[in-house]
């Protein structure tokens, strides 16, 4: 097990305005991150827009001086995984194992909610991260998720008791 202390390689996975179009209006805007959150409410997953706070800041690290930066927050660990190249791989219904970031490096994954019948699936592609905290306890049966043969992901998830500040908007985060 090892620590991030500063996960700035991270804000470059990010694609602006992930999956599919939102109930609500999201207002999208460059200093704001905004990911899709697979969430458990009332027992159920589902999946909303939340809007990471504080916003990007000005980076002034040796490498990154002038770019945009965002942290992560505390992160207990890291975990990088390789689904098999070949057909896809179902990965059935679960909870989340842990309140996480998830970064899909490459490949695609699809995400679909079974007990919640008005939530979109989502389509996760390669260079884009997410959310996922529907953890046991949130969420009686989790979600669902298929991904591409060969897909690789990178799980890191938060310290103990830490879910990052957050504005949340109801649906799924628009594409841009």
């Amino acid at each position: 097990m090892f620590k991030f202390v500063n996960l700035s390689f991270a804000v470059a996975l990010v694609y602006y305005g992930i999956a599919a179009a939102a109930k609500t209006p999201v207002q999208v805007d460059n200093t704001t991150l905004w990911v899709n959150a697979i969430v458990g409410k009332k027992g159920v997953s589902t999946v909303e827009c939340w809007g990471i706070q504080p916003p990007f800041a000005v980076s002034s690290q040796p490498g990154t001086v002038g770019n945009k930066l965002l942290q992560l927050g505390n992160l207990a660990n890291a975990s990088y995984t390789v689904f098999p190249t070949g057909p896809d791989v179902d990965s059935g219904l679960h909870n989340a194992p842990n309140a996480q970031w998830v970064a899909l490096l490459a490949g695609q994954g699809n995400i679909n909610f079974p007990d919640s019948p008005h939530t979109p699936n989502l389509t996760f592609n390669s260079g884009e991260l997410i959310i996922a905290v529907d953890t046991p306890g949130t969420s009686a049966v989790g979600h669902r998720s298929v991904w591409v043969g060969g897909t690789i992901a990178l799980q890191m998830p938060f310290a103990p008791g830490f879910v990052p500040a957050h504005k949340t908007v109801e649906s799924a985060c628009p594409r841009s």
